[in-house]
């Protein structure tokens, strides 16, 4: 599947260290040869519970880090890089 970034995921990505940054990117790797139907029973993925009718999703990047995403047939949308604590506190 395509991966997307959107613009503030880009600015958290820049703004992790170079390993954080591989660990995100290896991240992606998996979402490039995964659709949803794949990863849906993965421990790293995770449906959001929102109020709203938009299907978010968090994916586990290591013990700290979550892409904050969304899904279409054909692409994962990154929408943001969180920290899990960050995460935790919102949802």
């Amino acid at each position: 599947m395509n991966v997307r970034l959107q613009d503030r995921a880009e600015v958290a990505l820049r703004s992790l260290d170079p390993p954080e940054q591989e660990k995100v990117h290896a991240a992606i790797q998996v979402l490039e040869r995964n659709d949803l139907g794949k990863l849906r029973g993965s421990q790293k993925l995770r449906a959001l519970k929102l109020a709203s009718q938009e299907r978010l999703y968090s994916f586990r990047v290591n013990n700290m880090l979550r892409l904050i995403l969304s899904a279409s047939p054909s692409q994962w949308i990154v929408e943001d890089i969180m920290q899990h604590d960050r995460l935790a506190r919102l949802f």
